[in-house]
């Protein structure tokens, strides 16, 4: 898997159809296993423009999107250096909902508050 050129046929290729009306029991069995804010760890999969898809062992995908990874700066997203596809990570569940497991490294609350500070630091 390369995870740059197309992350969703990856992602099929990793977890299979996981959107297919036939894997409903298998996601209520997901959502009963994890909750809001527990750690997980696994391996990234895949990576698109907008983060990097983790495969944590449950058979569905999650992603980490680039705004929550942790030590994300600039200079690391310009030069490709955030999550390359093998790696591990370490991160913790936000939210869980419509087939999707969304995971954040740096609080959401924490990367609101930076935003708002730069924008307040350019009036």
């Amino acid at each position: 898997m390369t995870g740059d050129e197309n992350p969703f046929s990856d992602l099929k290729r990793v977890f299979g159809d996981y959107q297919s009306d036939d894997r409903e029991d298998d996601w209520q069995a997901v959502v009963e296993q994890l909750s809001e804010g527990q750690t997980v760890s696994g391996t990234v999969v895949a990576r698109a423009p907008f983060g990097a898809f983790i495969d944590i062992g449950v058979g569905f995908p999650a992603c980490l999107q680039i705004v929550l990874m942790g030590e994300m700066d600039h200079e690391s997203y310009v030069a490709n250096e955030w999550c390359p596809v093998g790696s591990k990570i370490v991160a913790t569940i936000l939210r869980i909902d419509s087939r999707q497991i969304a995971l954040e490294q740096v609080p959401y609350e924490e990367v609101i508050r930076k935003g708002r500070e730069r924008l307040d630091a350019r009036t």
